[in-house]
């Protein structure tokens, strides 16, 4: 097959530049990172509706910016080899995220922590897997154990850990602080791993 044709060097060709790159992935870490920080602000605040509203506008914001970004038709090929349409599946796993959010903080306050760090590492790393493989139209299982998608886990896992241990010391803006330093970092990996895979399937001139 030409290379030009291949699906993956056709999904590629969409990405934008990295300046609009950046932009995009800018938004997204600011809609995360409000979000996560206004959830956490009314959860304490004993308003659980108010806390999932605003942590599910932040989540939105963040995906809206990937499916931009990516251009992804309103209609996509699941990882379970199943067209589907794009918006139900986002506010799926937009729904999912949220539970194991949710989980995890009402664990702690119970102080069960090893639950409560087991409940978020494990939903979200699903989460991960799943996205990732729906936007790079792979299989679920093998995309679980990418190290990539370890390391994105990793990341929002412990600046969701740190942040809350911080917060809840007294210190608020140092938690706020590592929250919005680890979103960063995985939004950049993110993006340079997309990138990075745009530019390995660009063909060569002499494979056109």
């Amino acid at each position: 097959m030409n290379a030009m044709n291949s699906p993956r060097v056709a999904a590629a060709q969409r990405f934008h530049s990295w300046p609009a790159s950046i932009a995009l992935f800018a938004v997204a870490t600011g809609g995360e990172f409000i979000g996560l920080c206004g959830w956490y602000y009314y959860h304490v605040a004993a308003q659980p509706v108010a806390a999932s509203i605003i942590l599910w506008i932040g989540f939105l914001i963040e995906r809206s910016m990937v499916v931009l970004w990516l251009h992804l038709p309103k209609t996509v090929l699941t990882p379970s080899g199943n067209l589907g349409p794009l918006r139900p599946l986002i506010a799926a796993i937009t729904v999912a995220e949220i539970i194991a959010w949710t989980l995890w903080i009402r664990l702690t306050e119970i102080d069960q922590m090893l639950a409560a760090i087991l409940v978020l590492v494990v939903g979200i790393h699903v989460i991960h897997a799943y996205e990732v493989a729906l936007i790079k139209r792979r299989e679920f299982r093998p995309t679980l154990v990418d190290p990539g998608v370890v390391f994105l886990t990793v990341l929002e896992c412990i600046g969701g850990v740190v942040g809350l241990h911080l917060a809840t010391d007294g210190h608020p803006v140092r938690g706020a602080a590592v929250m919005l330093g680890a979103l960063l970092i995985e939004h950049i990996a993110q993006v340079s791993a997309l990138k990075h895979e745009e530019d390995a399937a660009r063909p060569h001139p002499a494979a056109v």
